[in-house]
This record gives C-alpha cells, sequence and structure tokens, in this order.
C-alpha cells in the first residue's frame, strides 16, 4: 500500500453532499482519491495518444493495405494474453465494476 500524504481540498457543498451519499462520510478519502487516480490515468492516456498521433504515418507495420491491416487486427485480438496486456493495470477496476 502506497503511503498517504494528508491534503485539503475544496468542494462545493452540494458536490460534498453526493460523494457522501454514495462512499457515505468515512468513505470519502478513499473515493476522492480512487476517482483522482483513474481520471489521471486516463489524462496521461490521452496525453500519450496526443503526443505520438501520427507517428506511424507513413509506416507499413500495420500493413499495406486496409486488408493486412484488419488481418493483423483480427491475430492480435485472437491472442489470449491481449486482454491481460489491456486490462492488467486496471483489475482493481473490473473487480469493482457492478455486473448487468
Amino acid at each position: 500500500m502506497m503511503a498517504l500524504v494528508r491534503t485539503n481540498v475544496t468542494l462545493p457543498e452540494e458536490t460534498l453532499a453526493l460523494v457522501d451519499a454514495v462512499a457515505g462520510p468515512r468513505g470519502r478519502s478513499r473515493y476522492i482519491a480512487d476517482l483522482v487516480s483513474r481520471q489521471v490515468r486516463r489524462d496521461n492516456a490521452r496525453l500519450v495518444w496526443e503526443q505520438q498521433a501520427g507517428a506511424l504515418k507513413d509506416s507499413d507495420a500495420w500493413g499495406r493495405t486496409p486488408e493486412e491491416t484488419l488481418q493483423i487486427l483480427r491475430e492480435l485480438r485472437d491472442d489470449g494474453e491481449r486482454e491481460k496486456r489491456i486490462w492488467g493495470p486496471y483489475e482493481d477496476e473490473r473487480e469493482d465494476a457492478v455486473s448487468p
């Protein structure tokens, strides 16, 4: 477990009431920490995506034709380890998800 650091965050009263309704007053810190952590990962992923946009523009790494690209994608998607590589960092979130 990571070390915890106390910080002060100011929230609108209505927002805090909504957080308490979901997390309970004793679950505020964890709830807010989880949300911030998730958002930071998303923001970082978006930044990487934006920074790398166009990196393969003139490359044939994904095939030279749409058909070759589709075949490569099919092979990757059929890879049994793909799910672990994609979802591994988010395993905790998947376990917390509510099943339909």
